[in-house]
């Protein structure tokens, strides 16, 4: 990505920007690790 980017974009900026994204797959690794019910309903109702 650094090589896309303007030159005033530090590689520093790039990590910091991708932190929200991984919190929130953390956040949904978790509910998937808490209820895995929620995988199968998910699978469910996107068949219909």
């Amino acid at each position: 990505l650094q090589s896309v980017a303007p030159k005033e974009v530090s590689t520093f900026d790039i990590h910091k920007s991708a932190i929200p994204f991984m919190v929130l797959q953390f956040i949904v690794l978790l509910i998937v690790i808490i209820f895995p019910q929620t995988v199968r309903w998910l699978i469910d109702i996107s068949a219909v």
